[in-house]
């Protein structure tokens, strides 16, 4: 009888302390996994992207048309103005 307890199955003959208890524990387990979670977002900040990935994502785009002809590729790029 005490193993089918242990299941994780509240009996409906367990005493109303039994429930209080199992929610206590439940909601520190709770809480101690949301502080977890915050402080991993906080110490995300101090995380930065490498400077040579934000000199590609920031670098000039690359406009043009690439035209492929039967032994060769051409490039055509766009004038600025």
């Amino acid at each position: 009888r005490l193993g089918s307890e242990l299941v994780g199955v509240i009996p409906a003959e367990a005493g109303i302390q039994t429930k209080i208890t199992l929610l206590i524990m439940f909601l520190t387990f709770l809480f101690i996994l949301v502080l977890a979670f915050i402080l991993a977002l906080r110490s995300m900040k101090d995380f930065d992207v490498p400077t040579e990935i934000s000199r590609i994502i920031q670098g000039k785009k690359v406009r043009g048309k690439i035209v492929f002809f039967k032994n060769k590729v051409v490039h055509y790029r766009v004038k600025k103005t």
